[in-house]
This record gives structure tokens, C-alpha cells and sequence, in this order.
């Protein structure tokens, strides 16, 4: 054998003496022992938990058994080494800590150089969460039957009433029981509450009034109400521009007024009165800035209306232009140059269907209390849009201090006209018929088709009322309701009630509608040869204004004409009138025999008819028209305001607005000469609302402050304004 083979061999043998291979997992018998459980299922833990299980060693053999014992997570195994004795017992703890899902793994019982392994498996359960149904209860899962079980909080448990008028809840069976919340302040000048929505409430203690002049309340935190001296210089006593009573050091003193004092509040464009040389002087003339303007991108169509402060008003514009997006911009003074006219033809300053008119008398706010429609098949809603251009009609409203909330396209894009608002919503002429749509967006709630050949339409508060074919109708919340039979050529008005007046034959009918639906009927006969229309005030009516008509309890009729003999005129053409309880105004357009014409108002007493004054309203020789007229109430109703509309010396147009009281002029506010010519008016709340149609074209949205003038009810629509006339000499 040579010394190559035989290293070969030594190497072969170094190899075989040195391997000490472990064999793999054999069966716990092998080992000399026997396993019970010989496999271990934890079942379903919740998530977090631990379970453990017992499993049982016993020695097969004669001689004591060694195991270690060995695991991996989610499951260990305590101890890791165990001696079972011969023929004998050792027990063994095994555990699982539940994640979520299914887990698996195995026990491993090692002896020597042998293992075996006990398969081991459980299952995590992550519990869903459960909320109580309220306070003192408690929720919590049920492993067992796999969903939330409620039960009580054990008493005296702490929890939180369910009134912030309650506190330091406590539990008692199942229910949050608290005490009153404490709210004093410790402060003796405010009344302290808890308010159910809020909590605590401490509002200002309402001392009571000194008897003595100069002496005002006072309170202390500590010591309450008191008295002490008043500022001084308050009031204290009538003042005029010569006396004053002020206060000094706590006692009331007459007093010369101070020069300069203020003695009346600002009104329209005009700035406060003050006290000059012991009389109360204030400018008379002033130009009138708007509170703010917004250019419009089309030609607003029939009426301005409002509610409260937000206004109304159906525009059309050039099918391509498209209606503006809802935005805060506000132009407080919009360029005379800008492009508002949309595609419409700015040539024509007609508003709405020349066949509407309204009976002068209003119900407090309503823009025309008396829409009639001369011919019920074609409103006229275009106001003279060009009918050669494509439009897109819809309901525009901006808010009271001009910004756009909506414009809403009408659904067949065709023009309409605003012609009142009501506590339903927005009401809406269209042609052959009517339409209630929503103040917040503009949609329609409900709408009414014309069927007949003439149809009238009076608004009165939240109610409508229609004159159809000899049928008067009260249309109201989209149901129309069968009134009375009447003439069908009656016609409408309403005051305090609703009356029916057929000039052709006479006859005055007035209905009284009770809140429970009742009806009562008045019917009285007249000369047919009374004028018309007429308008109403209270229970009186008064045909065109010419004079004052009354019913009495016996079915009779009384008419008292009004005294026009203090305006030395030969003709006289009546052009509108305004009512109230107190004063009935009648605007009439006088002229000479040489044709030289001026528009006077005149102001008679609603009750007997007397006249109280005159004014002239536009001068002898001048054209113009008034587009808008509105009581304004004093001690005794004796005010009107008016919107005019000049032709100026350059041929272009010039708006005024005035005040008449008692006859006098108190007020004349120029409007801006970039507005250009009115178009529409309305009086909404303390502001005077226009669109106004600018020499290039362009339309614009202004709205000026009235500040402390308590306009009442405004009169006629623009296109009926009073039309004065010039002489041609």
C-alpha cells in the first residue's frame, strides 16, 4: 500500500469520527416518553390575551428522562428543562399571547440527541368597538357570543349629565343623575341663569329708572342698584335752536343752545340739521353718492321687489354672454366706460308690458298691488328687449348690501317679470301665467297657467287674488280657490278688503275675507259715470284719485269728489294716486290754456276729503316724469318722496329725488350724472333701489340710503310713471 493511500484513507476515517449529525423530529415514544395532549388548540383569544394549557410528560422508561423544551411566538413554554422520573409524571405550562388571525406553531421536547414536536395552533380575535348607548352604561364585547353586551355602570360611578345645566354626575341605576349648576357670578349687576343650549348666562341687571331728572342708574358689583349724576350735557328737557335743558353736575338746566348743536338727523343725501343764529338750518339741495353700485350684465325685465332687504328682479341677457357667478365684488362707484350692455339693445328704456298698471295703492312694501294684464295671452314681459337677439332670461337677488346671492335661469330662458314678493316666496309673471319661486335659490314652488281671455291679479299681504272670466280666485299655496262670481269686466283693488268695481254698470262690491275663510259680501251702486281706476284706503275707496267713495251699512253709496281749485289750471290730467289712513296724494298733470303744463301733487284728507296742500313736483316748461313716489309717514302722514327724471340742457337726462312735506320742498339729492337715465325704482326698507342705464349702455344696480325716512308704501311701476310734457314755445 503506498503513502498516497494510505493518507486518503486516515483523512476518510478523521471525517467519519468527527460528524455528529442531529436527526430530525421523531415520535415523543422514541424519546422514552408519552405526551397528553399530544396536540395543543388554544381556540379564540381576544387580541392582547394570554391563555395557557397543561400539558402532561410521563417517562416510559425505568430511568429518569431529561427533556428540554422549547417554543417560538406567539407561543412560550415554562419550564424550558424538566427531569419526568422514571415511570413518572412532569407537567409542563404552555401559553399563547393572541395577535389578530390564525396563529400556528409547535412545542419541541428535545432528550439527548433526539426531538420530537406538539403541534400547537390558536386564533386572535381583534374585538370590534363597542359604544355605549349612553351614560352609565357599559359596553364590551362577548368573546363567546361574538358581539357588544351592554350593562349598567356600577353606582357612584362618575359620568357627565346630559344638560350643561346639571354638573357632578354620578351614576344611579343606569342613569346620569347631576346637581343644578352653580352660575353666580358674585356680581350683584347681572341676572344669572343657566340656559339649556349654552350653560351659564349673566346678562346686565336691569336697574330701575331715577324719577329725577339728570339722575341716571347705577350699580355696583358689590352693592347693586344705585342712582348718580348724569353726563353732562345730556338732555334733559325739551330743546329747540334757542333753549336747551342740559344736564350740569346732576341737576337739569335751562340754557341758550349751544351754536352749531345738532337739531334734526341726517335724511338722504342731506347731512343733520344744526342750530344757526337760534334757527334749525340744514341744507336743502345735495348730490347723492349710492351706498353701493353693481354692474349688470343684462337688462332687468317687469319690477324691482324685495323681501326685507334682499332684492329681486327677472334679467335677460345675449345668449352668449352667459349669467354671472354668485360674488362679493361690490363697485361702490362703476365706471362710466365699462361694457355692461350683454348684447341687448340699449336703445329702448322700455320695462314692462305697457297693458300693466296698478291702481296706486300698495300693501306696505309689495312693489304693485294692482298688475292687471290687458291682454292675458301676451304679458308683454320682453320691456322691449330686441327681439332680433337670442336671450337667456332668468331671476336675479342681490342682498341689501349688493352682493349677488343667485341668478337663476328660467327654464325656458324666456323673459318674465317680478311683480311682488309674499311670505311664499317670489312672485313671477310670465306669459299665460304665474309663478311662485323660492327666495333662497330661485326655483319654482308653484305656478299658475292662464286659460281665459283677461285676467287680473291684485296682491294683498301673503294672499293673491285673480279676476278670470267673471271669477274672483284666491290662488294660494299652488291651489286656486273659487271667491265669488263677478263681472268680467270688474275691476280690482285691495285695501283692508278687496273690492270689485264694474264702471260700465255701476256697481262697487266689496269682499271682507275672514282669517277662517268666511265671506262677506257688500254690494252698492254708483253713477257709471265715475272715473277709473280706482285704489282703496282702509274701507274707502277712491276712483282715480278724482274723489272719495264710501259704503255705508245699508248697501248705500256715497261719493265726495276732491277740490282741485287751488291749482289755477284749465285742464288737468290725473296721472296716479298714493293712500294711506291718514292722507290720499293725487298726482296730476296741470296745463294753461297756452299748453304750458306742470305736474303738481296734491294732498287730501283720507277722512273727509279736504284739501291740506299743493306742490309742484315738475316745474312749468320742463319734461320729465315721475318714476317713483312713496308716502313717508309724519305726526299725520302729510309726506310724499319722489323719484324724477329730467331732461337736462345737453339733451341727456338727469334722476332727482325729493321730499315734500307739508307742502314744502325739505329735500332735492341730485343723482350721479354717470347713472344716466333710470330705468327701474323701489323702495326697500331705509334704502331707494335703481337700475339705471348709463350712456354707454351699460346697466347698473345702485341703492342709497334713506337713513331715518320712514317711507311707508310706494306707489305706481316706472313704466306708468307721471309723464310732464314742455312747451314747444
Amino acid at each position: 500500500m503506498n503513502r498516497l493511500f494510505r493518507l486518503s484513507i486516515l483523512l476518510a476515517l478523521a471525517a467519519v469520527s468527527s460528524c455528529r449529525c442531529r436527526p430530525g423530529p421523531v415520535d415523543p415514544v422514541e424519546l422514552g416518553l408519552r405526551v397528553a395532549p399530544t396536540e395543543g388548540d388554544f381556540g379564540r383569544v381576544l387580541e392582547g390575551d394570554t391563555r395557557t394549557a397543561t400539558v402532561t410528560l410521563t417517562a416510559s422508561t425505568r430511568a429518569p428522562v431529561n427533556v428540554a423544551l422549547s417554543t417560538s411566538d406567539p407561543f412560550g413554554v415554562s419550564p424550558t428543562e424538566v427531569e419526568v422520573p422514571g415511570g413518572g409524571d412532569a407537567i409542563i405550562t404552555v401559553r399563547f399571547r393572541a395577535g389578530n388571525g390564525a396563529s400556528e406553531g409547535a412545542l419541541t421536547l428535545t432528550v439527548g440527541e433526539l426531538s420530537a414536536q406538539v403541534p400547537l395552533r390558536g386564533f386572535g380575535v381583534r374585538p370590534p368597538p363597542c359604544l355605549p348607548s349612553g351614560e352609565c352604561i357599559i359596553s364590551e364585547y362577548s368573546l363567546e357570543e361574538d358581539r357588544c353586551i351592554e350593562r349598567q355602570a356600577p353606582d357612584d360611578s362618575a359620568c357627565d349629565p346630559a344638560s350643561v345645566c346639571l354638573e357632578q354626575g354620578r351614576c344611579r341605576m343606569g342613569q346620569c343623575l347631576g346637581v343644578a349648576r352653580r352660575c353666580d357670578d358674585d356680581d350683584a349687576c347681572t341676572d344669572d341663569a343657566c340656559a339649556m343650549d349654552v350653560g351659564c348666562i349673566h346678562t346686565p341687571h336691569a336697574c330701575p329708572a331715577p324719577t329725577v331728572a339728570c339722575q341716571v342708574a347705577t350699580c355696583d358689583a358689590r352693592m347693586g342698584c344705585g342712582f348718580g349724576n348724569a353726563p353732562d350735557l345730556d338732555r334733559c328737557g325739551p330743546i329747540d335752536c334757542i333753549e336747551a335743558n342740559f344736564c350740569y353736575q346732576g341737576t337739569c338746566r335751562r340754557q341758550p343752545t349751544p351754536e352749531g348743536y345738532p337739531c334734526s338727523p341726517a335724511i338722504a343725501c342731506l347731512p343733520e340739521a344744526t342750530c344757526q343764529n337760534q334757527q334749525c338750518v340744514r341744507e336743502l339741495e345735495g348730490d347723492w353718492t349710492p351706498a353701493w353700485s353693481a354692474p349688470l350684465q343684462g337688462r332687468p325685465t317687469g319690477e324691482l321687489a324685495s323681501l326685507g332687504s334682499t332684492i329681486f328682479f327677472s334679467m335677460c341677457l345675449d345668449v352668449d354672454a352667459g349669467f354671472p357667478e354668485p360674488d362679493a365684488g361690490v363697485d361702490a362707484g362703476a365706471d362710466a366706460g365699462d361694457p355692461f350692455d350683454g348684447g341687448l339693445d340699449p336703445s329702448d328704456a322700455g320695462d314692462t308690458d305697457a297693458g300693466e298698471r296698478d291702481a296706486g295703492a300698495t300693501d306696505g312694501g309689495v312693489s304693485d298691488a294692482g298688475v292687471v294684464d290687458g291682454g292675458a295671452a301676451d304679458a308683454g314681459l320682453d320691456g322691449g328687449l330686441d327681439a332680433s337677439v337670442p336671450l337667456v332670461c332668468g331671476l336675479s337677488s342681490y342682498t341689501g348690501t349688493g352682493f349677488l346671492r343667485f341668478t337663476r335661469p328660467y327654464e325656458d330662458f324666456s323673459p318674465r317679470a317680478v311683480i311682488g314678493t309674499s311670505s311664499e316666496g317670489v312672485l313671477v309673471q310670465r306669459d299665460g301665467g304665474l309663478e311662485v319661486r323660492t327666495a333662497n335659490t330661485g326655483a319654482v314652488r308653484n305656478e299658475l297657467s292662464f286659460s281665459g281671455t283677461r285676467e287680473q291679479l291684485v296682491i294683498a299681504g301673503d294672499r293673491v287674488f285673480l279676476l278670470r272670466n267673471g271669477a274672483l280666485e284666491q290662488w294660494r299655496d299652488g291651489g286656486v280657490t273659487l271667491i265669488a262670481n263677478t263681472d268680467s269686466s270688474a275691476e280690482l283693488a285691495s285695501g283692508d278688503a278687496l273690492f270689485s268695481w264694474n264702471a260700465a254698470s255701476g256697481v262697487l262690491t266689496r269682499f271682507d275675507l275672514a282669517n277662517d275663510g268666511g265671506l262677506t259680501v257688500q254690494t252698492a251702486m254708483a253713477p257709471p259715470s265715475m272715473p277709473g281706476p280706482l285704489s282703496v284706503v282702509n274701507s274707502e275707496v277712491l276712483f282715480g284719485g278724482a274723489g272719495r267713495f264710501t259704503l255705508d251699512s245699508d248697501g248705500g253709496a256715497l261719493w265726495a269728489p276732491f277740490d282741485f281749485s287751488m291749482t289755477p289750471y284749465s285742464t288737468r290730467y290725473e296721472r296716479g294716486t298714493l293712500s294711506s289712513p291718514f292722507a290720499t296724494d293725487v298726482f296730476t298733470e296741470n296745463c294753461d290754456d297756452a299748453g304750458v303744463c306742470e305736474t303738481v301733487v296734491t294732498s287730501f284728507d283720507a277722512m273727509t276729503g279736504a284739501p291740506r296742500w299743493d306742490a309742484q313736483v315738475i316745474g312749468r316748461g320742463f319734461f320729465g316724469r315721475v318714476v317713483r313716489a312713496a308716502l313717508v309717514d309724519g305726526n299725520a302722514g302729510d309726506g310724499v318722496l319722489t323719484v324724477t327724471e329730467l331732461l337736462a340742457d345737453d339733451g341727456g337726462t338727469r334722476g332727482e329725488v325729493a321730499l315734500y312735506l307739508d307742502g314744502e320742498q325739505k329735500a332735492l339729492c341730485h343723482l350721479p350724472a354717470v347713472s344716466g337715465s333710470i330705468e327701474l325704482a323701489h323702495f326697500s326698507g331705509t334704502a331707494l333701489v335703481l337700475t339705471t342705464r348709463r350712456p354707454d349702455g351699460g346697466v347698473v344696480l345702485e341703492s342709497y340710503g334713506l337713513g331715518v325716512l320712514p317711507v311707508s308704501r310706494s306707489g305706481w311701476p316706472s313704466p306708468n310713471g307721471v309723464n310732464g310734457s314742455r312747451s314747444d314755445r
